[in-house]
Formats: C-alpha cells, sequence, structure tokens
C-alpha cells in the first residue's frame, strides 16, 4: 500500500497513487483522481493539470539522459538472490554531473561506483529485496536533486553555516547535508527535518528568527527531498540573504522535478542474479571497440626506439592499471598517513582490451591492486557479480573461457610510493591464457606516473 504521506509532484505520480487509492478505498476512479490531487497539495485533479502542465512543458524542453542505478541482494534465510535496478532520467550525461570523488561525500551515494557513462553499481550486497530497492530509491533522489540543481555534494561542511561554524546550526535541524554550487562558489545546506518537528508556532518562529539574525534565506522546497519524504521530512535550504535569486531559482528547478522515488512506489524491474545488465552506454562502447583497429600482428613489434627492454608483462599490465586509476582520481599515491581509500572497482581498456580493476585498502596505506585483463564479461558466468570480488567469482578452470589475464600486486605509500616486488616477485592470483602474457611483453614499458615499478616487499 502506498504510504498516505507521500506527495506527488507530477501528473503521472498522482495518477499512480490515485490507482492505489481507488484499491484501497474502493471508489470511482474521478473521486481517487481528486483526492490524489488534494493530497499532492490541490484543490482537485483540475487544479492539478493546470497547475502541473506549464512546468512539464518547461521541463520536457531539456535533454534527457538516463542513468541506471543498480545492486545485488542474497537473503540468506531464504536463500534467493536478486538484482534491482531502477532507470532514472537526467538533464544531461551523467559524468557531467558527478565525479567518482563526489560518489564518495554523500551518505547516499558512497556504495555506488560508476561502471558505465550512464550505470551506477554497487560495491554492497543487500540483505533482501525490500533492502536494495530501498537503498537505489535513495541514491535516485539524490541524483534527482543534483540534476535539477546543478549542486554538489560538499566535503566542507561548516561552510554551510553563518559564520562557518557549525555552532550557528538551524534550530530543529535534521538529516542535513553540504552542498556546493560550482558556477557561483556558493556553499549550500539543506535541511530535512520531519514536517512536524518543525511546525509548531515556537519552532516557525526559532528558525525565522535564526535566518534573520544570520542575515540567510531558508527555504521550504515544494518537492519533498531527499531523506524520507514517504516519511513526512520536508526540504529546506540555507544560504546566505546576498544569494536569494540563486536559492529561487533552485527552488524553480526543483518544482519541475516529479515525485521522489520512494519504496512504495518502485518503478525498477528485478532480474535473477544470473542475468547480466548491459546499459546502453555500455553497449555503445562496445560497439565503438569494435571498430577500432586491433593490436599489430607480432612480426611487426614497435620499434626500438619505443621498447624498453626488461619490465615484467604483469608489471607492464599493473603499471598501465594504476596510471589510469589516478588519472582518474580514483585513488591517490600520496598517503596522508592515517586516512583509509575506498575500496574500489573500475571497467576500462587498457592496451585495446576491456580490462577490470579492483582495489581494496588494507591499511597502513597498502593497496592490493588486481587487474583482469582481456575480459569477457558475456562469456563470465558470473559477471553479475565482477564488481563485488577481488578475483572473478567463477571457477578457476573457467577462467579460459572469459579473460586473458588475472594479477594481483601491493601498492606501497607508506615507506615510499612503489608497486612491491621486482620483476615476477610477490605477484599473486596469477592466471594468464596461452599467449596472452606474450602480446604484454609486446607493449613498449609504461612510465609510472609518480611512483616505481618496483621496489621492497613488506611483510
Amino acid at each position: 500500500m502506498l504510504s498516505t504521506t507521500v506527495r506527488p509532484s507530477t501528473l503521472d505520480g498522482i495518477k499512480r497513487l490515485a490507482k492505489t487509492i481507488k484499491r484501497d478505498q474502493n471508489c470511482n476512479h474521478s473521486t481517487a483522481l481528486n483526492l490524489a490531487a488534494q493530497q499532492a497539495g490541490f484543490s482537485n485533479f483540475k487544479h492539478a493539470q493546470n497547475a502541473i502542465k506549464p512546468i512539464a512543458q518547461k521541463a520536457s524542453a531539456q535533454p534527457l539522459y538516463f542513468v541506471f542505478i543498480s545492486m545485488s541482494w542474497w537473503d540468506k534465510q531464504s536463500n534467493t538472490s536478486g538484482f534491482e535496478l531502477l532507470k532514472v532520467p537526467v538533464s544531461q550525461p551523467f559524468p557531467s554531473l558527478l565525479s567518482q570523488s563526489h560518489l564518495g561525500l554523500h551518505k547516499d551515494l558512497y556504495h555506488f561506483r560508476q561502471t558505465e557513462i550512464d550505470h551506477l553499481d554497487s560495491t554492497k550486497e543487500a540483505t533482501e529485496q525490500t533492502a536494495a530497492r530501498e537503498y537505489i530509491c535513495k541514491a535516485a533522489r539524490v541524483i534527482q536533486f543534483i540534476a535539477a540543481t546543478n549542486l554538489r555534494p560538499s566535503k566542507s561542511h561548516s561552510r554551510v553555516y553563518p559564520g562557518s561554524s557549525s555552532k550557528n546550526r538551524i534550530p530543529g535541524q535534521d538529516h542535513y547535508s553540504s552542498w556546493y554550487h560550482p558556477e557561483t562558489k556558493t556553499y549550500i545546506l539543506a535541511d530535512e527535518p520531519y514536517g512536524p518537528a518543525v511546525q509548531s508556532q515556537s519552532n516557525v518562529e526559532a528558525r525565522t528568527a535564526w535566518a534573520t539574525k544570520h542575515e540567510f534565506v531558508l527555504i521550504k522546497s515544494r518537492w519533498q527531498g531527499m531523506y524520507n519524504p514517504a516519511g513526512n521530512s520536508e526540504l529546506y535550504l540555507a544560504a546566505p540573504k546576498s544569494k536569494t535569486d540563486l536559492i529561487n531559482e533552485i527552488m524553480s528547478a526543483l518544482s519541475t522535478l516529479p515525485s521522489p522515488y520512494v519504496l512504495e512506489d518502485w518503478q525498477g524491474e528485478s532480474l535473477g542474479s544470473n542475468v547480466h545488465f548491459n546499459s546502453p552506454g555500455k553497449m555503445e562502447r562496445m560497439a565503438m571497440l569494435q571498430t577500432q583497429p586491433t593490436l599489430p600482428p607480432k612480426d611487426k613489434k614497435p620499434s626500438a626506439s619505443k621498447i624498453k627492454t626488461g619490465m615484467n608483462p604483469h608489471r607492464k599490465l599493473f603499471v598501465l592499471a594504476l596510471n589510469e586509476l589516478l588519472k582518474k582520481k580514483l585513488l591517490t599515491i600520496n598517503w596522508d598517513g592515517s586516512s583509509r581509500d575506498n575500496d574500489g572497482f573500475l571497467e576500462t581498456t587498457i592496451a585495446e582490451k576491456i580490462t577490470v580493476i579492483t582495489w581494496r585498502d588494507h591499511g597502513s596505506g597498502e593497496i592490493l591492486i588486481t587487474v583482469w585483463w582481456n575480459y569477457d564479461e558475456s562469456r563470465d558466468p558470473r559477471a553479475s557479480e565482477k564488481s563485488r570480488s577481488q578475483t572473478p567469482l567463477a571457477h578457476r578452470s573457467r577462467y579460459q573461457d572469459f579473460v586473458g589475464v588475472v594479477a594481483s600486486v601491493w601498492l606501497e605509500r607508506e615507506r615510499g610510493q612503489y608497486l612491491q616486488g621486482k620483476g615476477t616477485e610477490h605477484i599473486t592470483n596469477k592466471y594468464a591464457r596461452k599467449g596472452e602474457l606474450e602480446i604484454l611483453k609486446d607493449l613498449p614499458n609504461p612510465e609510472p606516473i609518480g611512483y616505481l615499478a618496483e621496489g621492497k616487499f613488506i611483510l
């Protein structure tokens, strides 16, 4: 049953709610539409049509893209599993909205990684189907907010407050998040308390007095927000009064959004755990790779001027992979002595072959990096689970069907910046299909970016 606290903000959302009301209250369709419109804040359905139509026309003029959000789940008690997927429309390609580093700055995006230009997959496995859908809906609401406002998650939590001090909190503040507007260099606070908690006269007066005292604007959004719209949370934005025009623009943009994604109105699809999802972005990338020229035949090796002899082929692969992670700012070679990196997963192209790179932070600045090179996920029987594993989950006897090389190495960052071991030493999880290492040997030696390809192994 759809929660009665859900307030749709589009005609489609009102119509979906009306179907639920019609079923639950056993009333006719016209009555259900009017009741749903009233729950959305309108007098009746006709009023909703007149009010929402101009907004919908404005929103439809924007270019439309999609991002797919997915998460696997496994219910141990029932021994059932699956894969939940939600398609979310956005106003621009996803990489223009968020970088991988931005994902780590918001609690509802933290466990997701961009595996394709249009696909976010979770590195976390939910314990049941409902939990997976809830995680996805939370991430989808944040992406809705970002796509509409052009705001980015911020790690500078104190700068959103008056005087850049968290002591100047909003009275009744709850479930807050910090945001940054790149174009105007403005920090904005999103406050999402539950409605009843801030609607009393004393709380309204206290919040108004706070805004007056600090010369801030504190405006409530008609769109219900990110935290818990089905549970009656509300969205307020706070910023210096000098940024009133910006906040009004953001509120106008939020008013064009459809209803927040909620578990009670799940709009995604459920796939079996053995079904592999290829997003349109991935299919397009794979098609482009098919048209690219292949590596030169072995009898046409690169000229001697381009080849440096001596580097182990596995280490060539590690250097190419680590360089890719550094270029994409998914890892840093300089460790600050205390922090830990997020574990991660990346699917990319190295030496014209599909490559999977996974990394795990083991503390003290050490990172275990694993590379799967010349990978064909269409032949991997457990491809849908690849983002959750350091090495392929299929039995090793099946590797030859879908991957050319698998190997792991330790990256040292505390006592220096280098890949541990020399030559073939201390390379683990090694697997190589016949002929694959010969191809890697023929590649020019890559130049490490700010680190050494070899170094002392540390127990």
